[in-house]
């Protein structure tokens, strides 16, 4: 592990943009394309970065001319040349950034982006003896095909995701990611009223937006595989899937997170992070109410606890959202999140939500080894 303790390299720098906050968000959509993220200032300060996801984050506001791009800015960590990968590897965990600025002296010269933290973890083979299935998020979170636009952003908006399944009769058929949804609002916005009017959400199915055949991996492969193939192919997630049925997703998200939890950034089983000044004074709070929780899952599901995740974002006054993952030893990770007032109250109904989801995946595994089980039996005879 020594090597996650050195400083970020030279060439993990890539190129960026840097626009002041007052221009339009639509005339940067193309340099967010080209190089992913781009860097907003405001009077010269360094103010935050803009790319896909930041956007779609603003969901409710339409891609036009009088939106400046500093709305939809968001504040990142800034890396510099006494930035160790240990340190690195955390911000990105803990921002969720597919890239954050590099500053030499006082100005900003680039950005490091997350392949970049991958390839690093592929090279140090920090996770050459973990298998897809122990660090995939689940359950699925999936939409039918013939569902429209309008309901797969009520789906993503509801379970607080970036992306979504799209079934086929119960199969893989392709992938709505949050890049998908920016680039539709951003060409429903253009042309005549009449055009307009023929992509709405709710007149627009899935599957004519969402990607198709999206890349998979099956559940029983190896890390080093997935991340191959998430650096080759430049994509944020693969689908997991177990007889053509998926069964989870695979993000960066997931890989940044097992190697901070592994070794690189911390060793505990509790991860907060997002706690504010108003908040952080309920730090041993929550951490004793998730030990609590995982005492619990300890003793129904009779499997062991290897982390809780919980990530704290305060919305407004008194309204959180709140993103909880638990790793565990037999069933994978498991995600849940959850919007709400009053963070005590907030806290309690996602330990119920993950308590529910943890039960109900329990019982799906035990019901797919009886049914293979089943299955063998009959072949075998």
């Amino acid at each position: 592990m020594r090597e996650t303790f050195e400083k970020i390299p030279d060439e993990f720098i890539s190129k960026t943009a840097t626009y002041d906050q007052k221009v339009p968000i639509v005339s940067i959509l193309q340099d967010i394309d080209r190089l992913g993220t781009v860097v907003v200032t405001n009077n010269g300060e360094y103010m935050g970065i803009v790319d896909q996801r930041s956007i779609a984050r603003k969901g409710s506001l339409k891609l036009e001319d009088k939106y400046a791009c500093g709305k939809f800015a968001q504040k990142v960590p800034l890396l510099n040349d006494s930035t160790s990968m240990t340190d690195a590897i955390g911000y990105f965990y803990n921002t969720a950034s597919k890239a954050l600025p590099y500053v030499k002296g006082n100005k900003i010269v680039g950005i490091v982006k997350r392949n970049s933290m991958l390839k690093a973890i592929l090279s140090m083979h920090l996770l050459s003896k973990t298998k897809v299935d122990e660090i995939m998020s689940s359950p699925v979170i999936s939409i039918d095909l013939n569902a429209n636009m309008a309901q797969a952003q009520k789906l993503m908006s509801d379970n607080n995701v970036h992306r979504l399944i799209v079934l086929e009769n119960g199969k893989l058929y392709g992938l709505l990611t949050h890049k998908n949804v920016v680039k539709f609002g951003a060409r429903s916005e253009g042309g005549s009223k009449r055009q307009v009017l023929s992509t709405r959400p709710s007149q627009i199915r899935v599957a004519d937006i969402c990607e198709k055949a999206p890349l998979r991996i099956e559940h029983d492969e190896n890390v080093e595989s997935a991340i191959r193939q998430i650096v080759t192919k430049d994509v944020s997630s693969l689908a997991v899937v177990r007889h053509g049925r998926p069964v989870g997703m695979l993000s960066v998200r997931d890989i940044v997170e097992s190697v901070a939890q592994s070794g690189g950034n911390t060793e505990e089983e509790i991860l907060i992070t997002g706690l504010s000044p108003k908040t952080e004074e309920y730090r041993e709070e929550i951490r004793t109410s998730l030990e609590e929780l995982g005492d619990r899952i300890d003793k129904f599901a009779r499997m062991d606890v290897e982390y809780i995740a919980l990530n704290v974002k305060d919305i407004k006054t008194n309204t959180y959202e709140l993103k909880a993952r638990v790793g565990l030893d037999k069933l994978g990770v498991v995600y849940a999140s959850v919007t709400g007032h009053t963070l005590e109250k907030t806290l309690k109904d996602l330990e119920t939500k993950l308590y529910k989801v943890i039960k109900e995946k329990k019982e799906f595994m035990v019901t797919s080894t009886k049914e293979a089980e089943s299955s063998y039996e009959i072949d075998e005879s």
